[in-house]
């Protein structure tokens, strides 16, 4: 039986911030509200790039400064805040020690924005 969540705004940062709301009981994150936004835009740079077909490249791009600042700047966030939640997403195996997304959570919206289980 397949089970499909239509998310209803087409903006693909929305899709990926609920789309953590809805696995994060399922991933054993905590409902704190910077590390669930960190991971969506996680998810969302990594959608972003991904005409880069090298998964170890595409998240040494996620990963590098210039992305981090962004992700500051679009979180209204300090370093130190950013840090903690890349650690504690660490902790729960989400991403490695080396900076790569745990392929398990990636997931690509179709054009409808609908996730199907």
């Amino acid at each position: 039986m397949e089970k499909v969540i239509e998310i209803q705004n087409k903006d693909k940062k929305l899709f990926y911030r609920r789309y953590i709301e809805l696995i994060a009981p399922v991933i054993g994150l905590t409902q704190r509200k910077r590390t669930l936004d960190v991971l969506a835009l996680l998810l969302y740079y990594n959608d972003k790039y991904l005409v880069i077909e090298d998964f170890k490249l595409r998240c040494k791009i996620i990963f590098n400064y210039d992305t981090r600042i962004e992700i500051l700047n679009e979180l209204n966030i300090n370093m130190n805040i950013l840090n903690n939640s890349l650690t504690e997403l660490r902790k729960k195996k989400l991403i490695s020690n080396d900076n790569l997304i745990n392929r398990f959570i990636i997931v690509h919206p179709d054009e409808d924005f609908k996730l199907t289980f």
